[in-house]
């Protein structure tokens, strides 16, 4: 049993706080279908919420874009794990599960950060896991952390010429491709998360 089964449920609760927060977004009866997973669904929606610049997104709050980062990651958490149960050749097996851990990993820091929005009543009605864990995942000093933010920042920009400013990027993917040459295992999408945060916290001068 991975540890996506065993925190099934504790997962289910963020999920439907998500889903709450993000409840004037997801059109009436999106999940009434056969067609597809559940997590395919959130993974759908929530990916779209969390990029789009629409006009009917552009309000969205910052509880809200994080809500629908913890909804799409819980999506792509839910279906490595349904690809997992429902594949019967091994070797892609395997290959999903190494993509189900990384992707594990990696939810911590998203649900942290959409845990900092809500308030304290709140979280009392999500499980101990969602707190601790989520508040133990990252309980660097904030000097600390700014210091790391800004390694990572000033690598990207010098060696990667990564922009900030720019809609969209292929840094992020570039990074995990080098951090994977080395055996290290982390998504695109908590690359790209940690690059916006540090390019908001940190002041610099560019290339």
């Amino acid at each position: 049993m991975s540890s996506w089964d065993k925190k099934s449920w504790d997962m289910l609760e963020v999920r439907e706080m998500a889903r709450r927060d993000l409840a004037d977004f997801i059109p009436p009866n999106l999940y009434n279908t056969n067609k597809v997973t559940i997590s395919e669904i959130d993974c759908k929606i929530g990916k779209k919420l969390n990029l789009s610049s629409e006009p009917e997104h552009i309000n969205m709050t910052t509880r809200q874009r994080r809500a629908a980062s913890v909804l799409w990651k819980l999506g792509l958490c839910g279906f490595a794990a349904w690809k997992i149960q429902h594949t019967e050749e091994e070797g892609l097996r395997e290959s999903m599960k190494e993509r189900l851990a990384v992707l594990e990993a990696d939810l911590p820091h998203f649900i942290k950060s959409y845990v900092e929005c809500i308030s304290e009543e709140e979280r009392k009605l999500l499980s101990i896991f969602t707190v601790n864990d989520t508040g133990q995942q990252d309980n660097l000093p904030d000097s600390a952390r700014t210091s790391l933010l800004k390694i990572v920042l000033g690598i990207a920009v010098k060696k990667y010429k990564y922009d900030p400013e720019a809609k969209k990027s292929a840094v992020p993917g570039v990074i995990k491709r080098d951090l994977e040459i080395v055996g290290i295992k982390i998504s695109e999408e908590t690359v790209l998360a940690y690059l916006r945060e540090a390019a908001t916290r940190i002041p610099f001068k560019g290339a």
